[in-house]
């Protein structure tokens, strides 16, 4: 499709709104008082023809470049050898403190073609289900409104 996402904005909203308040600390800690996250009415739109190579690409990041697992000449390599030898503790995670969080109601307007097939990241008794429920190999979806 030539659009994927469309604003449908009430009023010239913008589609993403983030307003945070912060307090200034000396530490690397973000602390707010109060944060709002607003998002308006949005359509959707999925097919196989950009969902494919997305979920392809996802997948192939998770890869190693050379196949799966630890070579065996490094599981050799650390035989025998303690743990928890030379270990240091990292350094505390930054901490982000939010006292009130507001999140407006989100509208969307889906639309979607996507042969079943290409949902290989579902369990196959949830694709069984789709297909059950819709008669077809494939789930479409015209304008299905989510609140």
């Amino acid at each position: 499709p030539a659009v994927i996402l469309a604003n449908h904005g009430n009023g010239g909203n913008p589609f993403l709104s983030i307003k945070l308040k912060r307090h200034a600390t000396s530490s690397r800690d973000m602390v707010l008082p109060s944060a709002s996250i607003g998002i308006d009415w949005v359509d959707v739109t999925i097919d196989d023809d950009w969902l494919v190579p997305l979920l392809a690409w996802i997948e192939q990041c998770g890869e190693e470049a050379g196949g799966t697992g630890v070579p065996m000449n490094q599981v050799l390599e650390t035989a025998g050898v303690s743990a928890i030898a030379d270990y240091q503790s990292p350094p505390l995670p930054s901490l982000v403190q939010c006292q009130q969080l507001s999140i407006s109601q989100v509208d969307i307007t889906l639309w979607c073609s996507l042969q079943l097939r290409s949902l290989d990241f579902l369990p196959i008794s949830v694709r069984k289900f789709l297909k059950l429920v819709t008669q077809s190999n494939s789930l479409t979806l015209k304008g299905a409104q989510l609140h």
